[in-house]
């Protein structure tokens, strides 16, 4: 439960400038605030059941973005060279450390 909260909490930050502001709001609440549906409803106004639709349409338009899109993916991966490539640095491996940011740079430019 835990990594799917983490996932969707990214997939928000990455695409929820394109859901509609009620979308943003109720999987805000539900995956960043662990509010629940009813406490959703009554935060927010509208019934238990519209909360659940709109979680449900914004989680599938998130998800279907990012396999479209995969900015999210993108993103962890560059992080994760990058973060390889400083612990190459500190470890005094420079030659490593360049070839990795090299490859990263090159993946940028695709």
């Amino acid at each position: 439960m835990m990594e799917k909260n983490i996932y969707m909490s990214v997939l928000l930050d990455t695409y929820g400038n394109m859901l509609t502001r009620r979308q943003y709001e109720v999987i805000d609440a539900h995956y960043n605030r662990d509010l629940s549906l009813a406490e959703i409803a009554e935060w927010l106004g509208g019934s238990r059941q519209s909360i659940s639709d709109a979680l449900k349409k914004g989680c599938t338009a998130l998800i279907e973005w990012e396999r479209k899109l995969g900015f999210a993916a993108r993103q962890r991966d560059w992080t994760t060279r990058t973060e390889l490539a400083i612990k190459d640095l500190d470890d005094g491996k420079t030659e490593d450390a360049r070839r990795k940011l090299r490859d990263l740079i090159g993946l940028m430019e695709e």
